[in-house]
């Protein structure tokens, strides 16, 4: 009789020892499965912020190359504005000769604000006007 009291007890404590161990298998199962959901989120947002680093590289790479042109431009549309200024500057006055002045007066249909300007551009004439 003790050989199978004995007997019983140890299926017993084999059958508890082997529900311990599955219980543990299936939450090392899912621990396990677990983990690889998790590598794979974490690889997914690792190649995501891998690609948004590169856009931003790209992004970094536009703007300056925008800026860079902006400033070029800026410094050609300065060139050119000093430059007309200086033909500009550089150009004489046109100031009609007598003939000229005789020639418009001469005509049928000249206006005297016309003469007036004509007058005060060359001086001829004792009439200065401060306001044409």
């Amino acid at each position: 009789m003790r050989l199978s009291v004995k007997l019983r007890g140890a299926k017993l404590e084999l059958k508890a020892a082997g529900q311990v161990g599955w219980l543990f298998l299936s939450a090392l199962r899912t621990v396990y499965r677990k983990t690889l959901t998790q590598d794979a989120e974490i690889r997914k947002l690792r190649d995501e912020v891998a690609a948004l680093q590169e856009r931003q590289v790209l992004m970094k790479e536009t703007i300056e190359s925008a800026v860079t042109r902006g400033d070029q431009m800026e410094a050609r549309c300065t060139a050119l504005a000093v430059r007309v200024a200086k033909l500009k500057s550089r150009q004489k006055p046109k100031i009609p000769s007598a003939v000229q002045v005789r020639a418009l007066v001469r005509k049928e249909n000249w206006y005297p604000y016309t003469l007036s300007r004509i007058m005060m551009m060359t001086g001829i004439g004792r009439m200065r006007w401060k306001y044409v």
